[in-house]
């Protein structure tokens, strides 16, 4: 899932977040991906036992992927189109790649023609003018300040334009350069070059109405699972409350209880 759809899923589970603090809890739901694109990764240890708006909004990310890249019906969406993009490569790990993310961004596209979804993607990016919360961000990836220098540029490109193939496989192969840039050490293998940006967005092109049909019922049975208490995240077998509170304590899906003052 792409950060435009880990933006949507946070707000539709979890609703009642204070207006004046959810954008740092939106930011959060899209870190992981935001850390991933700039080249660096999250520090093992950097969320650990804290309690901010922010590392539970990048703990409902990895919770939403989960989720997300189980079902079936994505595992199959997937599937279809890597194998069509698997002639443009030897290795089937690009492909795999290459179908995820496409797919996933072109899902964004649809949400992100929703103003209030637009709306709630500048405001989360805006917490990076605090002081206080860049200092934060600065100390959860690799990267360091880079991170919240990254992210104001991120704001000022606006709202990201997915809607068309040939868009997202140019984003696409944008990042994936980039992210090899800035792997001096280790390569990801996943970039490609020019002469397949056309072939990949033909690809898609014949693909769009299927996504497009597909990721709103995915998207949404992502949110019903999650806003299921009695199912754990990796498997969806229905357990018993306490079963999940004794047995799975760090994969409970209920909101974190606010302390009282």
């Amino acid at each position: 899932m792409n950060y435009g759809s880990h933006l949507h899923v946070a707000r539709e589970v979890f609703p009642g977040i204070p207006p004046r603090l959810a954008a740092e809890y939106w930011l959060g739901a899209m870190l992981p991906d935001f850390i991933h694109m700039s080249g660096s990764r999250i520090k093992p240890r950097a969320l650990g036992r804290r309690r901010s708006l922010t590392a539970r909004g990048i703990k409902m990310h990895k919770r939403t992927d989960d989720v997300f890249h189980n079902l079936p019906g994505f595992i199959s969406l997937r599937k279809e189109v890597q194998d069509d993009m698997t002639e443009l490569t030897v290795h089937p790990r690009q492909a795999q790649a290459w179908a995820e993310v496409s797919i996933e961004m072109l899902m964004d596209g649809v949400l992100f023609q929703n103003p209030k979804l637009c709306t709630r993607y500048q405001e989360a990016l805006s917490t990076v003018k605090n002081p206080s919360h860049c200092h934060y961000l600065a100390k959860l990836a690799f990267s360091g300040p880079e991170l919240p220098e990254w992210l104001a540029a991120k704001a000022e490109l606006g709202i990201p334009g997915y809607l068309e193939p040939s868009q997202v496989v140019k984003a696409l192969h944008r990042r994936l350069q980039f992210r090899d840039k800035k792997a001096t050490a280790t390569k990801t293998g996943l970039s490609f070059g020019e002469d397949k940006i056309v072939p990949l967005a033909t690809i898609l092109e014949g693909k769009l109405d299927q996504i497009r049909a597909s990721g709103p019922e995915l998207i949404g049975l992502t949110i019903d699972r999650l806003s299921n208490p009695e199912i754990r995240v990796t498997t969806f077998e229905p357990v018993a409350p306490d079963t999940i509170r004794r047995r799975y304590p760090r994969q409970t899906l209920r909101p974190a209880k606010r302390r009282r003052k």
